[in-house]
């Protein structure tokens, strides 16, 4: 994956196994991004993987898209997040912006709130080092998922790769959580609202369950603009149905 700085809020400064700062151009597995607040944290989201449709079908495909002339601020979710996530010094974004997503649509569909181990998922599929693409992620959380407090593994049932903002809008009208990436790191949006931008203008936004623990922004929570998602870079999912295992059982790391 090559870094190219893009987004000035995010301010991403690579850091290679070795403790330096990358430079533009060169290729890394995991950055440490400026969190708005004075402190780095850890990121890790690799450019997709597969082409279009390689692992999940395509939103369009399934589901008749929802216009933007019809699209409106969505009832606020914020509630249904009720386990806290925070990577730490881990790349795992994908994963842990994934086990966000799990946990919302878990609560909202009525499951009890269970954490999910997510940094055993990621140490499983990358081995504990490095980050990993959206799409590798989503294939991973399907096929094996992810272990649950308790026992159990849970595992994505129903997913869509959603490849266009429209896309992105019309699979959280349509009861998904979705994960998308920008500036090499993964997040999870929980629903569709709106904000301003720098100059005061009223613009789309998405509602944020970051993975970077409840001390940072709004209780681990922040808005972020939906323009700014790189949809073609990293490809977003949408999380549409789960299914649970009590008594499957996980595999080792």
């Amino acid at each position: 994956m090559v870094w190219t700085p893009t987004n000035e809020l995010w301010k991403p400064r690579p850091i290679n196994p070795e403790g330096t700062v990358w430079q533009p151009g060169e290729i890394v597995h995991s950055v440490d991004l400026d969190g708005g607040d004075g402190k780095f944290y850890a990121a890790g989201c690799r450019s997709r993987a597969r082409p279009v449709g390689g692992v999940l079908p395509v939103m369009g495909d399934k589901v008749p898209l929802v216009t933007e002339a019809n699209w409106y601020e969505m009832p606020n979710v914020r509630h249904a997040c009720r386990v806290g996530i925070n990577q730490e010094s881990t790349p795992a974004c994908c994963l842990a912006s994934l086990a966000n997503a799990f946990m919302i649509w878990m609560f909202l569909n009525g499951w009890p709130a269970k954490k999910l181990d997510w940094r055993r998922a990621w140490k499983l599929l990358s081995g504990g080092r490095g980050g990993v693409a959206l799409d590798d992620a989503a294939e991973f959380v399907r096929e094996t998922g992810y272990p649950v407090e308790g026992g159990g593994v849970v595992k994505l049932l129903e997913g869509w790769d959603i490849t266009t903002l429209e896309g992105l809008a019309s699979a959280l009208f349509n009861g998904c959580i979705c994960t998308f990436g920008h500036d090499v790191h993964a997040e999870c949006a929980s629903r569709l609202t709106t904000g301003q931008d720098r100059r005061g203008r009223k613009i789309w936004m998405l509602d944020t369950r970051n993975s970077w623990g409840e001390g940072w922004g709004d209780n681990g929570w922040h808005l972020f603009p939906l323009s700014d998602v790189e949809i073609s870079t990293y490809g977003v999912i949408g999380v549409r149905e789960l299914a649970f295992d009590p008594a499957a059982v996980y595999p080792d790391v």
